[in-house]
């Protein structure tokens, strides 16, 4: 039975995570997946203040108008979006990485601080000792009245 509930539960709020930017039913909008404690140990344990290497599958191809280099044409988006250059010399075939940062990548993607990580890990924490208390006093109390 705690098996199939914890399935369902990562189930649950890993397509709520992954489809923020989706359009969600009411139940979905209200659900506060900022307390869910599979958010937070995702939060708490992600990579973060690293750089990205994009592979070349990932990279945006683009042409920068005649007469500019790709640097010149992308510096204001990039200085706004984020993400990098990997030619920004070249005056065509711009290789555009979208993504800088890990941390870029988990704020824009998931909504994921690096910097609350250690507020996560004690919510997390607080979470188990609450769970671990609960079922102590559960116990006990069931133990207690069953011998009256």
């Amino acid at each position: 039975m705690s098996l199939t509930f914890w399935v369902i539960q990562v189930l649950f709020i890993s397509v709520h995570i992954l489809n923020r930017r989706t359009t969600r039913t009411r139940f979905h909008r209200l659900f506060p997946p900022c307390l869910h404690q599979l958010t937070l140990l995702l939060s708490s344990s992600a990579i973060g203040r690293q750089y990205v290497t994009c592979s070349p599958v990932e990279l945006v191809s683009l042409n920068p108008p005649s007469g500019q280099t790709c640097g010149q044409y992308m510096n204001n988006f990039i200085a706004f979006a984020g993400g990098y250059l990997t030619n920004p010399d070249a005056t065509s075939g711009c290789r555009f990485c979208p993504v800088r940062t890990t941390d870029q990548l988990l704020e824009s993607g998931f909504n994921i601080f690096y910097d609350n990580r250690w507020k996560d890990v004690g919510i997390v924490l607080a979470f188990v000792v609450f769970n671990v208390s609960l079922i102590y006093m559960v116990c006990k109390w069931l133990r207690t009245n069953g011998e009256r």
